[in-house]
C-alpha cells in the first residue's frame, strides 16, 4: 500500500528536486546551460525552485524536462518510500541502463566541454540574432521601394 504523504506534502516535491538536481549535475549542466539550451522553456529561475521543492513540476513539463537531459521520466522520479537520507549532492543517479535513450539531447549539441558548448551556442544564437535584423531591414527597404512606387510622386 502507498505511503501516506499527507503529513508533509511537500516532501515528496523536495525528494523531486533533489532528483532533478541531481540528474542535471551528473550531466555536467548547470541551470544557466538549461535554461540556453531549452531555449528558455526552463528558465534558471524556475528550474531552481523546482530542484529546491518550492515549486511543483507539471507532468508535462517533467516529461519534457527528461527528454532534454535524455532521460525518462522514471529517472527523475524518486521510487517509493525513498527517505532524505542524503546530502545535497550526495545522490548518484545510474543512468546508462539499454532502455535509456540516446544520445542525449542536450549533449549532442557540440561537442567539448559544457563551456565550449555554450559559448558555440551563443554564437549560434548571435548569427541568427543578425540574420533576423538583416532579413528585417530588407523588408523594410522592400516595403519602401513598394510604397514608392505604388504611390504617386
Amino acid at each position: 500500500m502507498e505511503e501516506d504523504r499527507s503529513e508533509d506534502p511537500g516532501a515528496y516535491t523536495r525528494l523531486l528536486g533533489e532528483r532533478l538536481r541531481a540528474v542535471r549535475r551528473q550531466r555536467g549542466l548547470s541551470l544557466e546551460a538549461v535554461d540556453r539550451a531549452s531555449k528558455r522553456e526552463f528558465k534558471d529561475s524556475a528550474l531552481s525552485a523546482y530542484e529546491r521543492g518550492d515549486r511543483t513540476i507539471s507532468v508535462p513539463r517533467l516529461r519534457r524536462l527528461a527528454e532534454l537531459y535524455g532521460t525518462t521520466v522514471d529517472d527523475l522520479l524518486p521510487p517509493m518510500g525513498e527517505s532524505r537520507g542524503t546530502k545535497d549532492g550526495d545522490d548518484i543517479i545510474d543512468l546508462r541502463g539499454s532502455d535509456r535513450p540516446s544520445p542525449r539531447p542536450v549533449e549532442a549539441m557540440a561537442e567539448g566541454s559544457a563551456a565550449r558548448r555554450m559559448e558555440e551556442l551563443a554564437v549560434a544564437a548571435q548569427e541568427v540574432a543578425t540574420d533576423a535584423n538583416r532579413l528585417s531591414a530588407a523588408a523594410v527597404a522592400l516595403l519602401a521601394s513598394l510604397a514608392g512606387s505604388a504611390w504617386p510622386a
